[in-house]
């Protein structure tokens, strides 16, 4: 059993082709908490009835294709899988470390939920990452790369062009989901 089993997954409608981009909003209109993040909602100013929200302390909107009415948790989950910290903090929790040595030069395997994946840090910010397949992709973070092997494998997977996230797109999707039922909303005067 995973821990996705007794997930009843909600049917999916299409989004409008805005969901996901930069657009301009009105005035903010309710605050969310989801974990630690806080994000204001307020209503797109677009052709079509959508919702827009932003981090806390942000001025850019991201058009989200939810209405109040399709419920907070909902829009929170959204809002989840439209932050790409939300995707750091899903590989931070998910991604099990099962072998190997940096310190000795040794690649280091990961496990998440299912998907094996290798990193070997080298010099200067840059990584080799493997899938299962022998073959190594090389993903250069730059000179400010961080020097904790956790953050920097997980850095360098979402920066890869692996198609990654979508071998665990459904998983992530549904612990989206179980984030956002203890969603707290808040109105804004």
């Amino acid at each position: 059993m995973i821990m996705t089993d007794t997930h009843n997954p909600t049917p999916s409608k299409p989004l409008n082709d805005m969901h996901g981009r930069v657009c301009s909003a009105g005035a903010p209109f309710a605050r969310l908490q989801l974990g630690k993040n806080i994000y204001e909602i307020a209503n797109a100013i677009a052709d079509t009835d959508m919702l827009a929200f932003r981090g806390d302390g942000c001025r850019t909107w991201t058009a989200l294709d939810r209405r109040q009415s399709d419920g907070w948790a909902r829009l929170g989950a959204d809002i989840l899988l439209a932050d790409p910290d939300s995707y750091y903090d899903f590989l931070q929790t998910h991604a099990v470390r099962v072998s190997g040595d940096s310190r000795k030069g040794e690649p280091v395997q990961f496990d998440t939920l299912g998907q094996k994946w290798s990193v070997r840090l080298e010099d200067g910010g840059r990584c080799l990452l493997e899938f299962g397949d022998g073959e190594w992709s090389e993903v250069d973070l730059g000179e400010r790369a961080p020097a904790d092997l956790r953050e920097r494998s997980i850095l360098a997977l979402m920066k890869s062009d692996c198609g990654f996230e979508n071998r665990i797109r459904k998983d992530f999707e549904q612990w989206a989901e179980r984030i956002a039922m203890g969603v707290q909303v808040q109105p804004v005067m």
